[in-house]
């Protein structure tokens, strides 16, 4: 199991949004050059101007899928979903 700290800064022209995001991560290696991890965890993201100003806390879930070419290089995929309970998004 990994614990994990994120924080990610979006400026954009209309607004700007700070995410935090605490997934636990746990790995599972499927074979020598493939690795799968599920992430899950609360997200916490502040947007500071524009229309949808305010607060969210939210639930995120993530799969990661990674692929080594090499050992110390290599791709991944990571699909993810997220969902804040209080405005529906």
């Amino acid at each position: 199991m990994e614990l994990e700290l994120g924080v990610t800064g979006l400026p954009m022209s209309v607004q700007m949004e700070l995410s935090r995001d605490f997934p636990c991560k746990k790995p599972y290696r499927l074979s020598d050059t493939t690795e799968f991890m599920l992430d899950a965890g609360p997200s916490l993201c502040r947007t500071f101007t524009g229309y949808e100003r305010g607060t969210t806390l939210s639930a995120e879930a993530v799969l990661d899928f990674m692929f080594w070419g090499r050992k110390d290089i290599g791709s991944y995929l990571k699909p993810g979903w997220s969902t804040a309970p209080n405005n529906g998004q």
